[in-house]
């Protein structure tokens, strides 16, 4: 480029400005490197040049121009924010964190810098702090008061007080209907509350205008998976594009896999299992994924092994012990998988599929009384047929033909399945010809 020798550096740093409002980030870089080429001392051209550079994703350039910046006004509320935000956005967290604090130190009061000091107070956690900041600007009704709002709502939706954001998101959305970033923000709240149809409503909204929206995408996505909707297709496909603009993103592969294992693709969902493993090695809910899946597929040496390197990382992940415990069962383990259940069980006594497992080990052990006990623990916290028939089973084995027999018409009573199970199930052999059974059977024919 040819430049205007006769131009000031004001003129340079005014021109900057125009392209930076019209959003020309790169015209405006070269403008604003012009203008500290010929005042390295104006605080505002250092600035904008760093803010520049920021929208337009060079992370690194903007951050070295800011060091100047700060170096002229230390005291730059503005200064500190857009470095933690570099720092962030470079995955540098706890200088992050550094600068946010740095910021908050810093004794100024006004308000047009109450702004800066909420988002260092929402990037801090410090959610209570950083809403009495927004709410004292929403009274001062700024012109971009919308932004507030949605601001607001970001902030309750981090407190998970859901319905007060929803509220906010709309607020922001009544004055400017075109901000796309409280519709996003609306629907991630809707998602977050289970109302998954709104929640695509508003998705749909954000994709129709920005179709790379790769946050949108991934929760649309989400949302379409869940048990609820079970539109698997959308979800996939929603999916599949997610992992074109960014195959890391999130928990995409993780959700795929989930997908996939309701679709019944099960060397489908292990293959997105290993890419979300070969990714984060440590992720417990994708390991756990493929165990569940090799479980599936009678794959039980390999089940046991992603269990094993679940507890090994969390001793205390309750679904990891009763998975391990079930396959054990599956390997006829059964005084291991007893170990697991016990193990769980001292953690929490109220897991029913735990009483239940651990009962049929000991079925399977012969140790029927306390097979029993552990089915009568399972009755406690849920009556359900399984429990109530293989009791039935353990009480018959043992001779105890009238509980045999109460416990299994209560099994029938819930599921009626389970009579045609009975007429063949050789547990019951030892009661068949009693009239007590034979009433069962005739009654329900």
């Amino acid at each position: 480029m040819k430049y205007n020798q006769s131009k000031t550096w004001y003129d340079w740093y005014n021109a900057g400005k125009q392209k930076f409002d019209q959003q020309r980030f790169t015209e405006a870089v070269t403008y604003f490197e012009k203008a500290t080429q010929l005042n390295s001392n104006h605080y505002l051209s250092w600035l904008q040049l760093s803010w520049s550079l920021f929208y337009l994703e060079r992370y690194e350039e903007g951050l070295v121009r800011l060091e100047r910046a700060l170096t002229l006004k230390p005291a730059s509320i503005e200064a500190w924010y857009l470095r933690a935000k570099f720092y962030l956005l470079l995955e540098r967290k706890e200088e992050a964190i550094a600068n946010f604090r740095q910021l908050l130190a810093l004794n100024n009061n006004a308000s047009n810098v109450l702004g800066y000091k909420s988002q260092a107070l929402y990037y801090l956690e410090r959610y209570e702090e950083a809403l009495k900041c927004v709410e004292k600007i929403l009274e001062l009704k700024p012109d971009d008061i919308y932004q507030w709002w949605n601001f607001q709502g970001d902030i309750l939706n981090a407190m998970q007080r859901y319905k007060e954001a929803v509220f906010s998101f709309r607020e922001a959305l009544k004055i400017n209907p075109n901000y796309l970033y409280a519709t996003y923000g609306l629907g991630l709240v809707l998602y977050n509350i289970e109302e998954y149809q709104q929640a695509i409503v508003e998705f749909n909204k954000v994709l129709s205008q920005q179709p790379d929206s790769i946050q949108a995408r991934y929760y649309r996505g989400v949302a379409f998976s869940t048990l609820e909707l079970q539109e698997y297709s959308k979800a996939i496909e929603d999916f599949d594009k997610v992992l074109e603009q960014d195959p890391n993103y999130e928990d995409t592969w993780y959700y795929k896999a989930k997908t996939l294992f309701y679709q019944e693709k099960y060397e489908e969902a292990i293959a997105s299992c290993e890419e979300a493993l070969r990714r984060k090695p440590d992720c417990i809910k994708s390991r756990f994924a493929r165990a569940t899946v090799f479980q599936i597929l009678k794959q039980y040496e390999k089940a046991m092994a992603d269990f094993d390197a679940i507890l090994d990382l969390n001793p205390d992940y309750l679904q990891a012990l009763q998975g391990r415990g079930v396959t054990f069962i599956a390997l006829k383990q059964y005084e291991k998988a007893i170990t697991d259940f016990d193990a769980l069980l001292d953690i929490n006594p109220d897991y029913l599929e735990a009483w239940q497992q651990r009962g049929t080990a000991l079925y399977y052990l012969r140790e029927y009384p306390d097979a029993i006990t552990s089915f009568n623990q399972a009755l406690k916290l849920k009556p359900d047929p399984w429990s109530f028939y293989n009791r039935g089973c353990c009480y018959a084995l043992e001779g105890e033909n009238d509980k045999a027999v109460a416990s299994l018409k209560e099994a029938i009573a819930l599921d009626l399945s389970y009579l045609e199970t009975a007429k063949t199930d050789t547990d019951f052999d030892s009661i068949r010809e009693l009239p007590e059974f034979q009433a069962i059977i005739e009654r329900q024919d």
